[in-house]
């Protein structure tokens, strides 16, 4: 066993376990389909976040993720994803509060334009 973890179903609240290193190309997304209802889920669940939680790091990830979003936007979306997936899943390691680029620092200003 390699990489086994959980993901859980933002729809019906069932948290379901897979092997990711198991996985055969073309089955991928079919693994992040929950067995009891078919939402399709993405992020790892480790068992101490909320239903909230999850909700929340699944709509950053999708905006993260989607091309009609600007992209400053998507980039803000992908920092505050890893910012709460840090906090939630490493909750005894401080949180990181600097930019990793200027560029960073210039897309979260764009924000206010």
């Amino acid at each position: 066993m390699g990489d086994v973890h959980q993901h859980y179903c933002r729809q019906c609240r069932t948290p379901w376990e897979h092997d990711g290193d198991q996985m055969i190309s073309g089955t991928i997304k079919e693994a992040h389909k929950c067995p009891n209802c078919g939402t399709m889920g993405w992020v790892k669940f480790y068992g101490n976040e909320t239903h909230d939680e999850m909700c929340e790091l699944e709509a950053l990830l999708e905006l993260s993720e989607d091309e009609r979003v600007p992209g400053h936007l998507q980039r803000q979306a992908e920092r505050d994803f890893a910012r709460m997936a840090q906090r939630l899943h490493r909750p005894n390691e401080p949180e990181r509060r600097q930019y990793d680029s200027l560029d960073e620092l210039l897309d979260m200003l764009g924000g206010f334009e």
